[in-house]
């Protein structure tokens, strides 16, 4: 899985890193926040790809919370 950190620059201004734009993060971006994360992604993708994706993204995230556990 891709991960990429990047900070919240002066005035609240936040950092798409140039691989994210080049990926179709460029334009009008819809970001979708609870308390502790948020669902970034470009506003012409529906709602159905979204939810695929970010299906996708629980399953890297649940592996690799298996693999940090497994080497605590």
């Amino acid at each position: 899985m891709v991960k990429f950190q990047t900070k919240i620059l002066q005035k609240n201004k936040l950092y798409i890193p140039k691989a994210m734009q080049n990926a179709g993060f460029k334009g009008l971006i819809d970001i979708c926040p609870n308390q502790k994360t948020a669902v970034i992604y470009p506003s012409e993708i529906p709602a159905d790809r979204v939810i695929k994706s970010l299906e996708l993204i629980l399953q890297e995230l649940k592996l690799e919370a298996e693999y940090q556990k497994k080497e605590q």
